[in-house]
This record gives C-alpha cells, structure tokens and sequence, in this order.
C-alpha cells in the first residue's frame, strides 16, 4: 500500500511540473476517430448552473483505449508511467456555439481528487483546462476547491467561480477549522478563461455559501452520531454555523447543537 501511495505521489509531482506544458502539448488537432471516441464515453446532458465538489459523482468506468488521446499531454505522459491511474468522465455538454465542454475526474495530491474542466473546439482541439473543484492534503489540513459553472458577466457565456477554503486542526486537535476562505472568478473571453475581479463578491459569498454549506454539513452528519465524537461535533457544528450564519439549514445545526448538548456523557 505504501508503495503504490508513492507511485501515485510521484505521479502527481510530475502531473503539477508539466502542467505549464499542458496546452503546448495537447493544442494539436487529433484525428476525428479519436474524438468521438472520447466524446461516446461522456454522458451528454443539456446544460444548467452547475455546483461542483470533489464529490461529483462520475458516469461511467474510467476513460481506456483512444480515448485517452484526447487528455492533456502531461495526464498522458503520467499514464505511460503509472498505467494504473484512472481518469474517469463526469459529464459533457455544449459550451457555446463552437465549443464542447467535458468534466473529468482525475488524481490530486496525496490520493486527493480533482474535477476538470477540459474545453474542445469544434475540430477536436483542447484550448482550457481548469481545475473547477477539488481535494487533498493530510493530518488535518486540507485544501477543497468548490466550483460554479455559470454566467457571471451577463454575456451569455459560460464562466467559472471558485471558492477554495483550507482548513487546519485546532491547537486541540479537536476539530477541524478555517485557516482561508477565498472566492475568486475565471472569465470566458471565447478561446480561454482569463482571472477577473468579483462583482457583487458579498452576494456571491451568500450565494456560494448555500452549496458549499450543505456540502459540510451533510460530511459532518455521516459522524456526528458516534458518542465517541460529541464534543467534536458540537465544536463543529459552532464552526459550521459562524461561517454559514445565514444557510437554509442553519435552525437545524442550531437545534443539532441544543440536541447534543443534552445527551449526558
């Protein structure tokens, strides 16, 4: 088991140094058979919003045979060397009128996992590869990357917004909490995304909270009922609550708390 932890490090390391190579690598057009070919292991599904977490469920087994020709160059160069990598297909669906648009769940660091976003011409030629969520680290601190596929612009194309949190332990070590919370954009100019400053970040902030607050709160109800852990949940729960103050759910963790106070040790 350590050993093949470390093949997948290592991997990783060489994934994170080719990565400024990755559009040189991959920006030449593949044949039309490889193309449709990596396009018939996609779902297809009509476009809406889209919130996204290391968690997105796949759709189907992992991407295997041509297919693999259409990843980025440095995912390829990482498969010659580790061949039991898997990279496996989320979804796909029209970007805009020339573009398709794929999500693919590939490896992160230290046995993490990433959700990315690759984009296609319409002659089967990688131009954007994002990373739109994610998930690594150890011992207690973490990096999660949480992504929204949408307008921000109002220019009637697809753009992301990005909220990455790090959390780290308490100088208890009883629970986890926030070390950085930051929200930022990536804009869609029509062959690549490009930085952009947040309008209206504050009700973007409100907005991302809802997803990104039901998604902690649902990884904190898979253990929040082992006696072993109750002051740990109520701490958490608090956390939870100071950084999502106004989530739907918020009188359910508040009752949560009140609820777990009472059990007698």
């Amino acid at each position: 088991m350590i050993r093949a932890r470390n093949r997948i490090i290592a991997c990783i390391i060489l994934i994170a140094a080719l990565g400024p190579l990755m559009l040189r690598t991959t920006g030449a057009q593949q044949s039309t058979s490889d193309y449709n070919a990596f396009k018939s292991r996609l779902q297809w599904t009509d476009f809406k919003p889209l919130f996204i977490s290391h968690e997105t469920f796949t759709s189907g087994p992992a991407l295997k045979g041509s297919s693999l020709l259409m990843l980025r160059g440095d995912w390829q160069k990482a498969l010659k060397a580790w061949p039991d990598i898997s990279y496996q297909p989320v979804m796909a669906f029209h970007f805009d009128q020339t573009h398709d648009a794929f999500l693919i769940q590939s490896p992160s660091l230290l046995n993490g996992t990433n959700v990315n976003l690759l984009v296609f011409d319409s002659e089967g030629r990688l131009t954007a590869s994002e990373v739109v969520a994610g998930d690594f680290g150890d011992e207690g601190n973490y990096t999660t990357t949480f992504g929204w596929i949408r307008d921000l612009n109002n220019d009637r194309q697809l753009d992301l917004l990005l909220r990455v949190q790090t959390t780290r332990l308490s100088e208890d070590s009883s629970r986890k909490e926030y070390a950085t919370d930051m929200l930022s954009s990536r804009i869609w100019n029509k062959t690549s995304f490009q930085d952009a400053p947040l309008k209206d970040s504050e009700r973007l902030k409100l907005e991302t909270d809802q997803d990104v607050g039901a998604f902690r709160l649902e990884s904190i109800r898979r253990w929040d009922a082992d006696p072993r852990f109750r002051q740990a949940a109520i701490l958490t729960y608090e956390e939870w609550f100071r950084t999502y103050p106004r989530n739907s759910h918020a009188a359910e963790v508040q009752r949560r708390i009140q609820e777990l106070r009472a059990v007698k040790p």
